[in-house]
């Protein structure tokens, strides 16, 4: 299933990150519910409840089409962004984490390009 992709992606991130972050994502993500937000208001592409406790993705819009791999991805390290701060929010020390981990974005697109490829067969 697609969320047990982006589960291993965050996984996988959490190794190619720095050492310090790293370290936290992984203490959070051993707690984390991945589910996919189905039905839910447009606008919302994704959530992160208790810092990482939940975090919730859209795959497909409200017409059935899935989302592109980049939308995806960028909504899945906004909120991974949100589980490396202890602060609530888009202050600036969250705006520093995701920037951060929006620079390994190319290579996680190109994984879940692959991954879906696989899923649409």
């Amino acid at each position: 299933e697609l969320i047990d992709v982006l589960r291993d992606i965050s996984i996988d991130l959490s190794y190619n990150i720095n050492k310090k972050d790293g370290d936290l994502l992984r203490r959070r993500l051993q707690n984390t519910s991945f589910i996919e937000l189905i039905g839910k208001d447009p606008s919302i592409l994704a959530w992160n409840y208790d810092k990482g406790r939940e975090i919730g993705i859209k795959i497909y819009d409200t017409t059935g089409k899935m989302l592109s791999p980049d939308e995806i991805i960028t909504s899945l390290f906004h909120e991974l962004a949100h589980s490396l701060t202890y602060i609530r929010g888009h202050a600036a020390p969250w705006k520093a984490k995701d920037d951060y981990l929006q620079s390994f974005k190319s290579k996680y697109v190109n994984i879940l390009n692959l991954k879906t490829s696989e899923f649409i067969k």
